[in-house]
């Protein structure tokens, strides 16, 4: 619903779009970016988002996120090597 409104300031800007689980794709939550594939949605210049601490999240989340990588665009919109906590 909001697509709409972001394009009618900037037709062209890429919007960021959340993603499941504090926007690990799902992994969080355990699940995976599977979801997200399968059902995209439907606008263009968009990116999905994705956040990865390097104390906390390990091979699985780097895993989902080179899955992911291969079929949907992804932002890394958080990054750290401290926990997810900060």
């Amino acid at each position: 619903q909001i697509i709409p409104v972001i394009r009618q300031h900037d037709s062209d800007g890429v919007v960021l779009l959340g993603t499941a689980d504090w926007s690990s794709l799902g992994v969080s939550g355990g699940t995976d970016e599977q979801e997200v594939i399968d059902d995209p949605v439907d606008a263009s210049n968009i990116m999905y988002t994705f956040h990865f601490y390097a104390a906390s999240h390990g091979e699985e989340y780097l895993d989902t996120l080179s899955r992911a990588a291969g079929s949907i665009p992804v932002f890394v919109t958080e990054f750290g090597t401290q926990d997810y906590a900060g």
